[in-house]
């Protein structure tokens, strides 16, 4: 996988900190990243015995698996192929475990795993330093199925702020509304520097007028 993402793209051995063993280089990126890993703390779940467990039929299952997207890079187990071209009979027992897993407020351990894939951050930059490198995790694709269901079930209680234009459907941050939003911002922020970057200049010219009429006037 490291010389599938970097040397086919970069085009050169690459060297981490000193490293070209690519068993030393994993090791060496597992450690930075665990330095950056901040562990959530243990919340106990409260169960819900009004919640509508029954609403996560087939139908929603199967609908939420065809909405996968296809040719991705697979996490630490299987793909989105793997569900969207399964039997139907895989739909029906993945509803019973998502079902089950909502009653009892119980995720598996296996969704809380998933594959760091260091991508550099500026390719003009030091590409042999760790800290221009950032991490993007592969997650199991069940896991992604069953955050795909839990949205569409509570997606109506969830507030996204009007002034948020990225990460958000049918907007982006080259949309209209977000171009006028910060337009002002940039405008006011340039006449600023502009100011400051005039303003030891008049005070200078100030000095230099009140120099020349002690001088006229002989004072």
């Amino acid at each position: 996988m490291w010389n599938k993402k970097f040397h086919k793209s970069l085009g050169q051995p690459l060297h981490i900190n000193g490293l070209n063993d690519n068993k030393l280089i994993v090791e060496e990126f597992a450690k930075h990243f665990s330095e950056v890993y901040d562990k959530a703390a243990d919340t106990h779940s409260l169960h819900d015995n009004n919640s509508k467990t029954n609403d996560i039929t087939f139908e929603l299952t199967a609908n939420c698996i065809s909405k996968l997207k296809l040719g991705r890079t697979p996490g630490p187990d299987l793909t989105a192929e793997h569900l969207v071209y399964a039997h139907q009979s895989l739909i029906y027992h993945l509803s019973l475990l998502f079902r089950g897993m909502a009653t009892h407020s119980f995720v598996p351990q296996a969704f809380a795993q998933g594959l760091i894939v260091p991508l550099v951050k500026d390719k003009s930059d030091d590409l042999c330093s760790l800290n221009n490198y950032r991490g993007i995790i592969l997650t199991p694709v069940i896991s992604k199925l069953f955050e795909s269901i839990l949205l569409n079930k509570c997606e109506e209680h969830l507030v996204i702020d009007e002034l948020q234009f990225g990460f958000k459907k049918a907007t982006g941050c080259q949309c209209p509304q977000a171009v006028f939003t910060l337009q002002p911002v940039v405008e006011y922020t340039l006449m600023l520097e502009a100011v400051q970057h005039l303003q030891p200049r008049w005070i200078l010219l100030k000095h230099l007028t009140l120099l020349s009429t002690h001088y006229y006037f002989g004072l």
